[in-house]
């Protein structure tokens, strides 16, 4: 029953990024938006490109104009090695690729897709879910301002770490009492992202 729910979870995950981006020579992009229960869905993601330090030397969207190839040929690049980073809403696709000198070699074949952990609150609990394709571990840090501090200076109250698994899920229960702002960071194959919210 595990394993067909396993199975479930990721076909379900395949087509959900199938579905919302599309193939041209390579590069992943979303073609159209719409409005679904309100909300703005398959706008276009976020595309960055990192050199080997992890450092952020190109933010810009998307566009269906252009492919991965084109892209990173006209940004004139010195020799290295570079992330090509597709940030969608719910997940990052990640290239990497070599510049020697009039050449540009992309490692399609070690190209990773991370999901972004989701965050639902209801009431005074808290719950984190992600899809780990990698059974990476994700890291959690838990961070809390009281409304009575104007300062916006949060303090760390909880750490975690979920397991190596492909569904990872954990539910956490908030006092009641301490209302104020919550941060969450994610940790996860060494990226991080943040969430907030008030309670």
């Amino acid at each position: 029953m595990k394993k067909a729910m396993t199975f479930v979870v990721m076909a379900v995950a395949v087509l959900s990024t199938s579905v919302n981006y599309a193939s041209i020579n390579g590069l992943n992009v979303q073609e159209h938006f719409s409005i679904q229960d309100g909300k703005i869905t398959n706008v276009n993601p976020k595309l960055v490109i990192r050199n080997k330090k992890g450092i952020a030397i190109f933010e810009g969207t998307v566009f269906n104009s252009s492919s991965m190839e084109e892209l990173v040929s006209d940004m004139d690049l010195s020799n290295g090695s570079y992330t090509y980073e597709v940030i969608g809403d719910t997940n990052v696709e990640i290239t990497s690729f070599v510049v020697e000198e009039t050449t540009i070699l992309f490692d399609a074949k070690g190209a990773k897709t991370i999901f972004m952990p989701t965050l639902r609150v209801k009431d005074d609990l808290v719950l984190v879910s992600q899809l780990s394709l990698l059974k990476e571990p994700l890291k959690i840090k838990m961070y809390y301002s009281s409304e009575e501090d104007n300062s916006k200076i949060f303090d760390l109250i909880h750490t975690d770490k979920i397991g190596e698994e492909m569904i990872l899920d954990r539910v956490y229960s908030l006092d009641k009492n301490k209302t104020g702002d919550y941060k969450i960071k994610f940790i996860s194959n060494g990226k991080v992202f943040t969430e907030t919210f008030t309670l």
